[in-house]
């Protein structure tokens, strides 16, 4: 049996927002590790593109 209408509904309307959503925290999450090495990557005189 497929899906419903109203199961398909759902799903595409839970989706986008909840991708979204995910990466906003991801790029929070790993910027938050990044910013505590951030002086040691800055005090090696590298450049962002070495």
């Amino acid at each position: 049996m497929g899906m419903k209408k109203l199961d398909r509904l759902v799903i595409s309307s839970f989706i986008p927002p909840f991708v979204v959503t995910f990466m906003i925290a991801m790029f929070v999450l790993l910027m938050q590790t990044l910013w505590l090495y951030i002086d040691d990557i800055a005090g090696k005189g590298l450049g962002f593109f070495c």
